[in-house]
C-alpha cells in the first residue's frame, strides 16, 4: 500500500521541543486519550510466537500499584486493524475495573502505571532479543553443515509472479535520502509511545487506536494508518557475516517479495528481488563484493509490484561495511564438461563453494551458489532448464565457474572461468551410429550387441562424453594387443577423430614427440580435445567433453622431452614409462631442479656400471651438458684434470654450469 502524506496545521518547531512524554499525557489534539487508555506497545523485529511471555527478571507483585487481589488478564484481544501482529501480556496483576475503556478508545488500551510500563518495556526488550533476526547469534550463526544450493535468475518477473530470486546489475543508481530508513534510527520504543525515523521526523502513535500515527518533521506532519506502517519497510537489515557479504532482514505483512540492493559508495550497483514464499531474512552478496569501498545493504517489501522507481517504495538501510580488497585470489576452476545435462569442472584449493552461472546464447540465465557437500560434489544439474519447453529455442548453452572465497577480507574469488562447451542433446540413432564407427576405426572390428549398447546408454545419460568413450577404446586391452607401431597408431588416431587421413606435417610433428618420450596417452588427448573432434561429436549429438591426464609425465611437454634427452645421452637409451614418471615428478614438485637431476644420472648406479675411463666420461659430458661432440682442446684439458686429482663431481658441475647447458634447458621451457 503506498503511504499516505499530509499536512496538519500543527506547528512543528512547537512539537519538536515539547519532551515526547508530553504527547502521551496531552492526546486530544487527535483523539480523546488519556493517560490512563494508553497501552505500551511492542515493537518486536520478528512476528512472536503463540505463547505467553514470563515475567520480567527481579519483578514482584509489590512492584505492581494495582490491587493485589485483583483478576489477571492475560491476553488482552487484539482488533483487526492494529498494529502490531501480536500484544506482549502485561505482567503483574491489573484490576478489572483499571482495564475498563472508554467507547472512544481501542478496546486493547489498559489502564497502567509507570512501574508496569517499565516492566513492560523489560519485556519488550528481551522479546525484541529473542526474535531479532539480527541479534549476537545470528552473526555468529554456522551455515548449515551439508550445505546449500541457491538460485538467482537474471530477468525480474511481475511482482506478483516472483516465486524465486532475480538479480540485476545497477548502472550506480544514485539514492535519494528520502526512500531510505537508516536502520540505526529505527525501531526504538519510548514508554508509551513506539515510533520509527522517517525522512528525518518521528512517526508516533500518538491515538492509542491502532490506526492512525502522526511524524513531526521540518516542516511536515506525515501520517499513515497502522497496516501502512507495517508494510512499510521490513523490521530490520544488518550484515552479519562481513567475510562473505552475507545480510539479515526481518519479514513483514502483506509482502509479494523483498527487494534487496547492495549499496556501494552510496550507489546501489546490485538489487535482488526475493518471493515471499522463499524468503528467510537471509542472503549474501559475496559474489558483488570485489573492490574496495563502502558497502551498505538495504530491503524493501513489494506489496503490489513495485519496483526501485517508485517513489513511494522505502528502504531500511544499514549500517557500513568498509572493504579493502585483498591482493590474493583464488585459483581459477578449469576442466569444465557436461555430463549428461549436468554441469561439471575440476576443483581448486581452499574455496567455501562456488558460483555456476548457466547462459543460454550467451545471455546468462541463472547463477547458482553451492556450498558444503553440494560444492564438494564438483558438479550440478541443470535439466530443470535445459528441459523447460518455454526455452526450447535455446541454441547454446554453455556454463562458467567461478570458486568462492570464505573470507573475502583475505582473499577474492576467483575469476570467472572460460565458458564451457555448448551442451549438445543426444540423439538414440546417432549416438549408436557413434559408436558402431569407433569400433570400426579404432578395433577393426564391428560392434558386439552387448559393448553397442552400453557405450550408447552410457553416452545418452551423460555418464560418458565423447573424450571418455574414445579413452575406454583407445586405451582398451584389445587395441593395445594390437600392438601398432607409432606411425599406425597416429593413422588411427586421425581416421578415429578427425575423419580423415593424416597430413604429413601434424603427423611428423606427432611421431617426433612420441621418439622423444611423449606418451601415447598425451598424444591421445592431443586429438581429443581438439577442434576437429569437437565438431565430430557434434554432428552425432555427442558432447565433446575434455580428457583431462594426470601422469608426471604428461603435464609438462617439455619437461618430459629434457628427461628423456639424458636417457638418452648418458645411458643411450630412450627413457622408461616409470622412470620419465619418477624424475619428471620430482622436477614438478621442485624436490630437484634440472641441473641436479642431470647430475644425478652420472651418479647411478646404472651410468657406473659402464665403467667408463676418464676420456668416455668427458665425451658423454659434451653430449649431455654442451650437445654436441667434444673438441680436441677441450677434451685434453678436462681429462688432464681428473688424472691430475679433480674429482668427477667437479668437472660435472663445470659442465652443468655452463652457457651451452642454459640454452639447451631454454630450449625446453625449463
Amino acid at each position: 500500500m503506498k503511504i499516505k502524506k499530509c499536512l496538519v496545521l500543527l506547528t512543528t518547531i512547537a512539537m519538536l521541543a515539547t519532551p515526547l512524554s508530553a504527547f502521551a499525557q496531552e492526546p486530544a489534539a487527535i483523539g480523546e486519550v488519556t493517560e490512563e487508555t494508553v497501552e505500551t506497545e511492542t515493537v518486536i523485529e520478528e512476528e512472536a510466537p503463540d505463547e505467553e511471555l514470563p515475567p520480567s527478571e527481579g519483578e514482584t507483585e509489590e512492584d505492581s500499584s494495582v490491587e493485589e487481589d485483583a483478576p489477571v488478564e492475560e491476553d488482552a484481544p487484539v482488533e483487526e486493524d492494529s498494529f502490531v501482529e501480536e500484544e506482549s501480556p502485561v505482567d503483574g496483576d491489573v484490576n478489572e475495573e483499571d482495564s475498563a475503556v472508554d467507547e472512544d478508545v481501542n478496546e486493547e488500551d489498559s489502564a497502567v502505571d509507570e512501574d508496569v510500563n517499565e516492566e513492560d518495556s523489560a519485556v519488550d526488550e528481551d522479546v525484541n532479543e529473542e526474535d531479532s533476526a539480527v541479534d549476537e547469534d545470528v552473526n555468529e550463526e554456522e551455515p548449515a553443515a551439508d550445505g546449500s544450493v541457491t538460485d538467482i535468475e537474471s530477468s525480474e518477473l511481475d511482482g506478483s509472479e516472483i516465486k524465486g530470486m532475480v538479480e540485476e546489475e545497477l548502472p550506480d543508481l544514485e539514492l535519494p535520502e528520502e526512500k531510505f530508513i537508516v536502520e540505526e534510527e529505527t525501531a526504538e520504543s519510548m514508554g508509551d509511545l513506539s515510533y520509527i525515523s522517517l525522512e528525518g521526523a518521528l512517526l508516533l502513535e500518538l491515538t492509542g487506536d491502532g490506526e492512525k500515527f502522526l511524524g513531526f518533521g521540518s516542516d511536515q506532519t506525515v501520517a499513515c494508518t497502522s497496516s501502512e506502517v507495517a508494510q512499510l519497510t521490513p523490521p530490520s537489515i544488518s550484515w552479519t557475516n562481513m567475510r562473505i557479504g552475507a545480510y539479515s532482514y526481518g519479514l513483514t505483512n502483506n509482502a509479494i517479495a523483498y527487494q534487496v540492493l547492495l549499496v556501494k559508495n552510496g550507489k546501489a550497483v546490485v538489487a535482488t528481488t526475493i518471493g515471499a514464499s522463499v524468503a528467510d531474512g537471509r542472503g549474501d552478496f559475496r559474489t558483488h563484493i570485489t573492490e574496495s569501498g563502502t558497502y551498505q545493504v538495504a530491503v524493501a517489501a513489494i506489496t503490489s509490484g513495485e519496483s526501485f522507481e517508485d517513489p513511494d517504495l522505502l528502504y531500511r538501510l544499514s549500517s557500513k561495511f568498509v572493504f579493502n580488497r585483498p591482493s590474493s585470489s583464488l585459483s581459477t576452476p578449469s576442466g569444465l564438461a557436461w555430463k549428461g545435462k549436468n554441469a561439471t569442472w575440476a576443483g581448486v584449493g581452499n574455496v567455501d563453494g562456488y558460483e555456476v552461472t548457466l547462459y543460454t546464447d550467451g545471455e546468462w540465465l541463472i547463477k547458482r551458489t553451492l556450498t558444503g557437500k553440494y560444492a564438494d560434489a564438483l558438479t550440478t544439474d541443470f535439466s530443470k532448464y535445459l528441459d523447460d519447453p518455454d526455452l526450447a529455442d535455446v541454441e547454446a548453452w554453455t556454463f562458467s565457474v567461478r570458486a568462492l572465497s570464505g573470507d573475502l577480507t583475505k582473499t577474492l574469488n576467483s575469476e570467472d572461468s572460460s565458458p564451457s562447451e555448448a551442451y549438445v542433446a543426444p540423439d538414440p540413432s546417432k549416438t549408436r551410429e557413434f559408436v558402431k564407427r569407433m569400433y570400426k576405426t579404432a578395433l577393426n572390428r564391428e560392434a558386439e550387441a552387448a559393448g553397442l549398447d552400453d557405450w550408447t546408454e552410457k553416452l545418452m545419460s551423460g555418464e560418458k562424453d565423447g573424450a571418455a568413450f574414445a579413452q575406454g577404446v583407445i586405451m582398451s586391452q584389445e587395441f593395445t594387443n594390437r600392438k601398432l607401431n607409432d606411425s599406425a597408431y597416429l593413422d588411427v588416431l586421425y581416421r578415429s577423430f578427425f575423419d580423415r587421413a593424416a597430413d604429413k606435417g601434424g603427423k611428423d610433428d606427432w611421431t617426433g614427440k612420441l621418439s622423444n618420450g611423449i606418451s601415447r596417452e598425451y598424444v591421445l588427448a592431443g586429438f581429443v580435445n581438439s577442434t576437429e573432434f569437437a565438431n565430430l561429436c557434434k554432428q552425432f549429438g555427442i558432447q565433446p567433453g575434455h580428457l583431462t591426464l594426470g601422469n608426471n609425465r604428461d603435464q609438462n611437454e617439455g619437461l618430459t622431452m629434457f628427461v628423456n634427452r639424458l636417457y638418452e645421452k648418458v645411458f643411450g637409451r630412450k627413457g622408461e614409462p616409470a622412470g620419465l614418471e619418477d624424475w619428471t615428478g620430482r622436477i614438478l614438485r621442485k624436490e630437484m631442479t634440472p641441473e641436479v637431476v642431470a647430475k644425478q644420472f652420472f651418479f647411478s648406479e646404472e651410468f657406473a656400471n659402464k665403467n667408463l675411463n676418464n676420456t668416455e666420461f668427458v665425451k658423454v659430458l659434451y653430449r649431455a651438458f654442451m650437445g654436441r661432440e667434444f673438441d680436441e682442446a677441450g677434451l685434453k684439458d678436462w681429462v688432464s684434470k681428473l688424472e691430475k686429482g679433480t674429482s668427477k663431481e667437479k668437472v660435472l658441475e663445470g659442465f652443468s654450469r655452463s652457457t651451452e647447458f642454459s640454452n639447451i634447458m631454454k630450449q625446453y621451457g625449463l
